[in-house]
């Protein structure tokens, strides 16, 4: 699932810039809470709070298991 649906094109990006998508596990109770935590971390809206590069996310997916 997409994280925000609009009716127009508009209305996506008023929804990117300002609305905060639901967390994947309050959509879907089987996702585990610590996936759900680095899916709202790479959803961020100030990049400073996103994973930096592509090494940062496979070692974070590597603890995770």
């Amino acid at each position: 699932r997409v994280p925000f649906e609009a009716g127009s094109t508009v209305s996506l990006i008023a929804k990117l810039l300002a609305a905060h998508p639901a967390p994947p596990e309050a959509l879907s109770p089987d996702v585990p809470p610590a996936l759900s935590a680095l899916i709202m971390r790479l959803l961020a809206k100030k990049p400073e709070d996103r994973v930096q590069t592509a090494t940062e996310l496979v070692a974070i997916l590597r603890r995770m298991g």
